[in-house]
């Protein structure tokens, strides 16, 4: 029990620390949102006409930038602390790894799913003005969905963030990956009908769930081993 007290302490503390930077980045925070309903608006506009898959997919495949925003906001905020050197002060403190993995990752995906609902309700908005039957694809499954998959993203910028030391080659590799495990969680998710079907939606979660919790603790790993260089 003291245990999850002091673990709940730790990620509190960390997500604090994490909506102060998010706070102070209002500005910036806000103008990523205005830009990322430009494609969304053009692709509810059309009906996902034109995109790399199908229309149906090209719409759900919108609700991935709300996850790409706080995956780069989280990178933004590691290599922010590499700059000042505060990462590996983070490191060595008494908190558990995984408290801190959680603590970065909570806040800037609390904002996520912020965004995702305003896009959700945006392209919804066009969808219904412009009569088009693609509105039968925005489902509350689609909704509660994806929040998993944004921890997906945002755990897999945080991998490439601490393994790749070169701050360029960091940013787009991890952009990158983020999108691709997006788009790719999302399409199977769809393929197997999960936005309409609750059973295979909720075995969805569940699995989508086993995945992060893999990812977290290859994750903590790395640090773990990052960690013992710092201490050498």
């Amino acid at each position: 029990m003291r245990n999850m007290q002091t673990n709940l302490f730790h990620i509190l503390s960390v997500s604090k620390k994490e909506f102060m930077e998010i706070k102070n980045s209002l500005i910036k925070v806000s103008g990523i949102l205005l830009l990322s309903l430009l494609p969304v608006g053009g692709v509810g506009f059309n009906q996902g006409q034109n995109g790399t898959f199908s229309p149906e997919r090209n719409m759900l495949c919108t609700l991935v930038f709300a996850g790409l925003f706080s995956a780069i906001f989280l990178k933004e905020a590691i290599t922010r602390e590499k700059r000042q050197q505060t990462l590996e002060i983070l490191l060595i403190s008494k908190a558990d790894l995984s408290c801190l993995i959680i603590g970065k990752i909570l806040p800037v995906l609390a904002v996520s799913i912020l965004f995702e609902v305003i896009q959700f309700s945006f392209l919804y908005g066009i969808l219904i003005y412009i009569g088009s039957g693609m509105t039968s694809l925005f489902t509350i499954q689609s909704l509660l969905m994806m929040p998993f998959i944004y921890y997906s993203m945002c755990i897999v910028v945080l991998i490439s963030s601490i393994i790749v030391n070169d701050e360029k080659a960091s940013d787009v590799i991890g952009v990158i990956l983020s999108f691709a495990v997006g788009i790719l969680l999302l399409l199977g998710v769809n393929f197997l009908n999960a936005f309409v079907s609750w059973s295979i939606f909720l075995i969805s979660c569940f699995g989508i769930s086993v995945l992060n919790i893999s990812l977290t603790f290859l994750c903590k790993l790395i640090l773990q081993k990052s960690l013992l260089f710092i201490k050498l």
